[in-house]
Order: structure tokens, then C-alpha cells, then sequence
């Protein structure tokens, strides 16, 4: 008899896993380079429902996972299987040998030790560009204002922001949210820059 075409698994023509034909469909997601799922509060975009319903349980602070060996609790399944991996698995050490801290996993105690050391091993691969990074995220990002990408979409007005920062900083505008004050007129501002420089010129500035 004929086989059921459906419970065949096929190789994914970019890479060499394998899949039926509906988890071939899940896992094209993965090589798209779209994101449909927008977050409403912060522009942050997902290529699945499924990543972006996390993300907002951390916008509106509800933590569902729950830890037993330590009580911490966490905002997906994901979250805390990975802190169960790094903090509770004696195998993979994440304390910091100069300092005694609790980095929580290898990748953050490598961020860490290079606080430590001031190593910036990661230069900027754009010629004439002398910024050096510490972890090599960090200069991925830093590259994006050399190739002028713009990934971090506001979901209020057209614009678009290299890093999510100025994204976040960008919807405060949007939301009148004012976080910076001038300590001698009192004016508030979006940013700390404005509160410096304020008419009041040598002034501090303070968070409200």
C-alpha cells in the first residue's frame, strides 16, 4: 500500500534536519527573516505567536513558571529550563572566580569576566572603525549603524531604529513619558540630554 506522504519526513533544503510535512512548516519559520507578531507596548518583533505571547506576560509582570528548588519564578517554560541548566546544574558553573557572583549562566559569566579583565576582543569589522566590543552580540549591533539596517520597527509612525534602545526611547515620545527632570526649574524631559541642557547649563539632571 501506498505510504502516507505525510508521515514521511523530507530534509529542509536550507539545513540537514528532517520533518513531517507540518513540522517542516514550523521550522521554515526559522530561516524567514519575517516578524509579523509586533509587541504593542515596546515594537518589539517575533516570527511566532508563540515568542510573542511570553513577552508580553513580562510587560504586564505575570510569572508563570515556577521554580522548586529555589522558588524563583519566571515569565516562560523556557526561562526557567534554561536557569534550571545553569544555576542548579553543578556541571556548569557560573560563579565568577574573582568576585563570588552568580552570573547565572556561562554565556553571562563570560560578559562578566570580561568586566573584570577589560578585554574587548570583538573589533569592528568596517574599515577605518577603531570601536572594539566585549561580547560579540554587542558588535553585531554596533555594525547595523555602519549598514544603516534598521530591524527595530515603531509601531506608531513609520520610523525605524538600528538598536531597540532608540526604539524605546523613540515610543516615550509617542507615550509623553518623561523619566528626566531638571533639578532647578523642574522642566521634564524624555532623555537625560535634555535635562542637561536645559537653559539651566551645568546643572545635573535626576531621574524622576
Amino acid at each position: 500500500h501506498d505510504v502516507d506522504k505525510d508521515k514521511v519526513k523530507k530534509k529542509c533544503d536550507l539545513c540537514d534536519l528532517k520533518f513531517h510535512k507540518v513540522g517542516m512548516s514550523k521550522h521554515m519559520v526559522r530561516h524567514s527573516k519575517e516578524k509579523n507578531f509586533v509587541c504593542i507596548e515596546c515594537g518589539k518583533r517575533f516570527k511566532r505567536q508563540a515568542s510573542l505571547e511570553p513577552h508580553m506576560l513580562f510587560h504586564q509582570g505575570i510569572r508563570n513558571f515556577h521554580c522548586d528548588q529555589c522558588g524563583q519564578d519566571f515569565f516562560s517554560r523556557s526561562s526557567l529550563t534554561n536557569h534550571l541548566q545553569n544555576k542548579h546544574n553543578k556541571e556548569n558553573p557560573s560563579i565568577c572566580s574573582v568576585c563570588d557572583k552568580d552570573c547565572g549562566n556561562k554565556y553571562n559569566l563570560g560578559w562578566h569576566m570580561a568586566r573584570h579583565t577589560g578585554e574587548k576582543k570583538y573589533a569592528c569589522r568596517f574599515e577605518g572603525c577603531q570601536k572594539r566590543m566585549r561580547l560579540s552580540h554587542m558588535r553585531s549591533l554596533h555594525e547595523k549603524i555602519h549598514t544603516g539596517t534598521k530591524d527595530h520597527h515603531c509601531t506608531m509612525c513609520p520610523k525605524a531604529f538600528t538598536q531597540r534602545t532608540g526604539l524605546v526611547q523613540h515610543l516615550k515620545r509617542h507615550k509623553g513619558i518623561k523619566d528626566f527632570k531638571c533639578v532647578t526649574c523642574g522642566r521634564d524631559f524624555v532623555e537625560p540630554a535634555g535635562a542637561r541642557q536645559c537653559k539651566h547649563t551645568g546643572q545635573s539632571s535626576r531621574r524622576i
